[in-house]
């Protein structure tokens, strides 16, 4: 019986229910959990003790339903392999109105019952098989009698009989995972924390909505070449010798990334080795589990967290990732330092975040040289000290020789760089401000005028090429000028005309009034004639004509030394 477990990609269907005073538990399984006892026990393996908290997750009941992904250990030992394997979970969670049930049993004391079905496999396939486990527990619920699991037993076969090696590739592990959300939360941020992944450091993302939280991380994971595939395997432990592993031999299903070594690598190296030798990866952890986190066997980890509490734990990890704010607080000043993004590094997100938003790329150029301050040079020298490099580079790579090096993005330093740079700094300053009242009437504020900064630039590039070109002038050329030079020609014919209506009219009401020497403000239009009301009328119009364009041209003057000025600062 055991042979035949082991080759099966699911291994199990599971229900979990709350009790009002036993809390999470398991009340169903297909087949049991533990050989011997019956499918509707509760008692569950020591190494799964967990599992049924983080198929409840936490704030769950402040939901109609809510989707989880999460990683147990494996449980399938031979006595030739120390090895242990990742089991990858799926569970969807839905509450139904107690008196809409037709079955109830003694232990339903509330107004709402809420369950979890729980599908454990070998594979990865996270999106695939929530979308099949939904169907299954929308049908499982809509029999309003729980005790009727024949489509629970449905979905068991089907799955079995569905899923091989085969159908392994990038179109079905990716299924329900797209970086799109992510990008769109923290725009160039994004590389920030992808730069995490490969540093190996102690990050931990919080999400009120866990379908939401797991799937934007999930996403963020699967941007790392093949890890999806084979990259996993020892997501879930750490190095302990009470633990063993099936050697993959024995189990044709699983790919072969037992060990270091053993990591079924391309001919790029990939997947990295960042998840092994105590680097764990969890796509969702309950507040039982807080443990793993301070275990001293823990070097690093990526998990995904609901509860509150885990915001209060700053000292147990490096970098807390607030996914419903899009805040990311590095609580190390040497970090912050190597996290920062190069000028090519803006340059690259900026072109992705402009492609994902609809928004017409910038035009970039390029360069020959290769420098690492292209990368920034602190994150490759860090990134050079962790595990996963010193794995990938302990071997060659056939593969790397064939691709281009350098950044795709490098190349000299220009206004548009300038932009891209203040419109990163304030989307990070908004992001972080978020947090309290002040901060959000601060983020509108930057929202709003989020145009008018690129309208700055624009005038800025403008006013500065004019200037330049100004510059080149030949200096006796520029002192013959005239005097009014910097006026506009349009200002100069206002400024002509003018005058001329001044004398006109002067002259008019002198020949009208031989006694008077003095014109006066308050003169009414009936004493006037009508000559003079004209050139009046006509001395008044281009009179405003002469404040609007003065106007116009100090205005824009003004717009564009201020942002200059913003650029030197």
């Amino acid at each position: 019986m055991a042979d035949e477990d082991a080759k099966r990609p699911v291994l199990h269907v599971v229900v979990v229910g709350f009790h009002h005073q036993r809390g999470s538990e398991v009340e169903y399984s297909l087949p049991p959990l533990i050989q011997g006892e019956g499918n509707k026990s509760s008692k569950i393996p020591v190494e799964w003790k967990t599992l049924p908290f983080m198929a409840m997750p936490d704030g769950a009941h402040n939901h109609d339903s809510e989707t989880t992904y999460f990683h147990l250990p494996s449980l399938i030992k031979t006595p030739n392999s120390c090895k242990q394997n990742t089991l990858f979970c799926v569970s969807c969670c839905r509450k139904i109105e107690t008196k809409e049930l037709k079955n109830k049993t003694e232990d339903i004391t509330r107004h709402t019952v809420q369950k979890s079905v729980c599908v454990i496999s070998k594979f990865p396939l996270y999106g695939y098989i929530q979308a099949k486990l939904e169907v299954a527990t929308k049908v499982y619920f809509e029999e309003r009698d729980f005790s009727q699991v024949a489509i629970l037993e449905e979905l068991y076969k089907n799955l079995n009989s569905s899923l091989s090696p085969e159908i392994m590739t990038d179109s079905l592990l990716h299924v329900g995972l797209s970086p799109l959300q992510l990008i769109i939360q923290f725009r160039q941020r994004v590389l920030m924390l992808f730069k995490l992944l490969l540093l190996e450091k102690k990050v931990i993302f919080y999400g009120y909505h866990v379908m939401n939280a797991c799937s934007q991380v999930l996403s963020l994971v699967s941007l790392l070449p093949r890890v999806l595939v084979n990259g996993l395997g020892q997501a879930a432990l750490t190095e302990q010798s009470n633990y063993c592993y099936q050697d993959h031999e024995s189990d044709p299903l699983y790919p072969a990334h037992l060990n270091d070594n053993q990591l079924n690598t391309d001919q790029y190296g990939f997947p990295l080795a960042i998840f092994t030798k105590n680097s764990v990866f969890h796509p969702y952890l309950s507040l039982q589990q807080m443990d793993v986190l301070k275990d001293p066997k823990v070097d690093s980890f990526v998990v995904v967290v609901s509860n509150a509490l885990y915001r209060q734990q700053r000292p147990i990890c490096d970098v807390m990732v607030d996914l419903e704010s899009g805040t990311i607080e590095v609580h190390q000043q040497d970090l912050q330092d190597v996290l920062a993004l190069s000028t090519a590094d803006l340059r690259f997100t900026d072109y992705i975040v402009q492609h994902v938003t609809g928004h017409d790329e910038n035009e970039t150029s390029e360069t020959d040289e290769e420098e690492m301050e292209n990368f920034n040079s602190g994150f490759i020298s860090c990134w050079k000290k962790t595990h996963n490099y010193a794995i990938w580079n302990d071997k060659k790579h056939v593969g790397i020789d064939e691709l281009r090096s350098g950044h795709p993005f490098q190349g000299q330093v220009g206004l548009n760089d300038l932009k891209i740079r203040l419109s990163y700094a304030y989307h990070d300053v908004a992001a972080k401000s978020m947090q309290t009242e002040q901060g959000r009437k601060l983020g509108q504020a930057v929202a709003q005028t989020g145009r008018a900064v690129g309208g700055a630039f624009s005038t800025a590039r403008s006013f500065v090429t004019s200037w330049l070109s100004d510059i080149a002038k030949d200096q006796k050329q520029i002192q013959e000028q005239p005097s009014d030079s910097d006026q506009s020609a349009e200002t100069r014919d206002v400024c002509e005309t003018r005058d001329d209506v001044t004398r006109d009219l002067t002259s008019t009401e002198d020949k009208e009034s031989p006694g008077s020497t003095v014109i006066h403000d308050k003169v009414s239009d009936g004493n006037q004639s009508e000559g003079s009301r004209d050139l009046k009328d006509t001395y008044d119009e281009r009179t405003r004509d002469l404040s609007d364009t003065q106007g116009t041209e100090s205005g824009d003057t003004r717009v564009a030394e201020t942002g200059i000025k913003d650029h030197v600062d």
